[in-house]
């Protein structure tokens, strides 16, 4: 029982470990969306990266240099690491960026998955842990 016991308060840390962690990247684009500023911005440059997937395999990424004109007339130039592999140098791209921060502008479109996965995953998370921590209470009694 007490395995199980530390067992469920260990996931339910991680879980809530990754939810916070998570949320915060949540926050900033949902400033971004909220705000309702939107820009055209241009594709400067392509970097391939090579980054370790989950299982340590080398996987290599794209990250992409946009650079738009704010409202304010302020040019921004910022690293985009989620926009689509499609994209190339040159392309024009739409943005959408919180005047207050327009350096943490994404070309994210928003919806329900991306504003409320951290929450979605974190429960998911939790629940499996629970699940897990009484199948061991009944196993090992």
């Amino acid at each position: 029982m007490l395995i199980a016991v530390l067992y469920l308060l260990l996931a339910w840390t991680g879980a809530g470990w990754f939810g916070l962690l998570r949320q915060r990247r949540i926050r900033r684009l949902t400033a971004a969306w909220d705000s309702g500023h939107t820009a055209r911005a241009r594709c400067v440059s392509a970097r391939p990266v090579e980054v370790q997937d989950a299982d340590g395999a080398a996987v290599t990424v794209v990250h992409h240099l946009l650079e738009f004109t704010a409202a304010d007339g302020r040019v921004i130039s910022y690293e985009e690491r989620d926009a689509p592999d499609s994209l190339a140098r040159g392309d024009l791209v739409t943005v959408h960026y919180d005047p207050g921060a327009p350096e943490r502008a994404t070309v994210l479109t928003d919806s329900f998955w991306r504003r409320y996965q951290a929450v979605v995953l974190s429960g998911v998370m939790a629940t499996t842990a629970l699940a897990t921590a009484v199948v061991l209470a009944l196993v090992l009694g």
